[in-house]
């Protein structure tokens, strides 16, 4: 029997399947963060082994694979690729590696590796495509300092900055600043540059994203944040969309998939067509399943949708059990 890996690991999470030749899901884990930006090399590492050591467990095989592919996020130049690749092939769980951007796994996921265009708006945020020859591009995605135009971050700190310059009497404090004491237990607003440069992860802050966009119709301050963030996005789109020359684009994402932030995903819309004209859907995407069908495709596995259905369908099986393990 042959045994085939596939990993996605970003920011909050490294997810793993294992597959077998039959094209049956056997295992799952999901551990840490395995953005080496981030977390650090010797950290990802240790949660990708983690991850590969559980979904083997699981499958109730040993952990050697036959083809693996990894997608794994921080992969912004070929300094990272060698570095990365260099610490995954030392591993010696599998005959054949393939180490991709998480941005191709997420693409996968969408278009089985067709022409097109995802736009990825969580704590982060990635614009990526394939052209007709499966060139890839991508934008936005340089992380929280250099880039995430659109994301929960930016928005997030945004507001903290819009309240500081409050807070110093430069312009009137916005209301949500009140709720955010709240929400971090705030004494005084000046506690807030302690807590960002501190106390608070990426994640936490890009958590402020949805209370924004709730105070958005409230607050003129916020609502102007929200339209430069999702104008930023749509620039993205728009120089993937040329590079690409069209393409329908794939929206998604733990801000885009939440019905409490549709006016943020209607202003993105909006930005995304005064720029181009196509086809925009939202879609819920597995970016660990867009890793396995990179595989197959690579590997020349035969696939069609009903086949990915399934496969779905076993990992969403099987992750549930895996969490119900975990609890």
């Amino acid at each position: 029997m042959v045994y085939y890996l596939a990993i996605d690991g970003g920011a909050t999470k490294t997810e793993a399947i294992v597959v077998n030749d039959n094209l049956e899901v056997l295992g799952y884990s999901k551990t840490g963060p395995s953005n080496y930006h981030t977390v650090g090399m010797t950290k990802a590492m240790e949660n990708i082994i983690k991850a590969i050591e559980n979904a083997s467990k699981i499958a109730k095989i040993e952990p050697i694979f036959s083809t693996a592919c990894i997608a794994l996020a921080a992969i912004n130049s070929n300094l990272d690729y060698k570095s990365l690749l260099k610490n995954l092939t030392s591993i010696n769980f599998f005959s054949k590696l393939m180490l991709i951007h998480d941005g191709e796994a997420a693409l996968y996921s969408a278009t089985y590796g067709n022409k097109g265009i995802i736009v990825i708006v969580g704590t982060g945020s990635l614009v990526a495509g394939y052209d007709d020859e499966g060139k890839y591009y991508r934008a936005c995605n340089w992380g929280h300092i250099l880039g995430d135009e659109g994301s929960g971050y930016r928005i997030g700190i945004k507001v903290l900055s819009t309240i500081m310059k409050g807070y110093d009497g430069r312009e009137s404090i916005p209301l949500i600043a009140f709720e955010i004491n709240k929400k971090f237990k705030i004494k005084n607003l000046d506690e807030i540059s302690t807590l960002v440069h501190v106390k608070l992860s990426n994640e936490e802050i890009a958590s402020l994203a949805p209370l924004a966009i709730k105070y958005a119709e409230k607050d003129e301050k916020i609502y102007n944040i929200l339209r430069e963030e999702a104008n930023e996005l749509a620039k993205c789109v728009e120089i993937i969309y040329k590079k690409i020359k069209g393409g329908d684009v794939y929206l998604t994402g733990g801000i885009i998939l939440s019905k409490k932030n549709k006016i943020y995903v209607d202003m993105i819309k909006e930005e995304i067509n005064k720029r181009i004209n196509t086809n925009i859907y939202e879609t819920r995407i597995a970016p660990v399943i867009g890793s396995l069908i990179y595989l197959m495709k690579k590997e020349n596995i035969t696939f069609n949708k009903n086949i990915i259905k399934n496969i779905y369908k076993e990992y969403m099986k099987i992750k549930k059990y895996y969490n119900d393990l975990n609890k």
